[in-house]
């Protein structure tokens, strides 16, 4: 990996308009550091509920169980094949988020900008598996950095 990877790395931060970005071999593997990384960090606990998208691949939801967190499953709406402001307002009053881990499934991102601001007001982490969504922007922001 070497050089070549310190190259696509620097090239992507810069394509994402951030200031690192770190290469994995898989999407599986991204998303375990990710939850490992926020459960070392003291952000999330064992136990902790991480809501995420219906519509999703099993990386998405077996590192959630491998971190000892509780996966609870959120509808996606039939027309944005994700996640949409209305399916989180009607899930968070029945399940205490911590955490909410979205899928933007086929380069659609639904209305993640009004879910931003929901799990914003609720102190739940919002994270994103973008990796279906590269170059996909939303009212001017990069999907994957929302």
């Amino acid at each position: 990996m070497d050089v070549k990877c310190l190259e696509f790395e620097r090239a992507f931060s810069i394509a994402q308009g951030r200031r690192y970005s770190v290469l994995f071999n898989s999407g599986g593997s991204a998303n375990l550091a990710l939850l490992q990384s926020m459960k070392n960090m003291d952000v999330l606990a064992e136990g902790a509920r991480v809501g995420f998208s219906a519509l999703t691949w099993s990386t998405n939801v077996m590192p959630i169980i491998q971190m000892g967190m509780v996966p609870v499953p959120v509808d996606c709406s039939p027309t944005h094949l994700n996640v949409t402001s209305q399916t989180p307002e009607a899930r968070l009053p029945a399940t205490d988020l911590r955490c909410f881990f979205i899928t933007n499934a086929l380069g659609l991102t639904g209305d993640l900008d009004v879910i931003r601001e929901i799990c914003r007001e609720r102190d739940i982490l919002l994270l994103e598996d973008n990796r279906e969504a590269l170059g996909t922007v939303l009212k001017s922001e990069r999907a994957g950095n929302i």
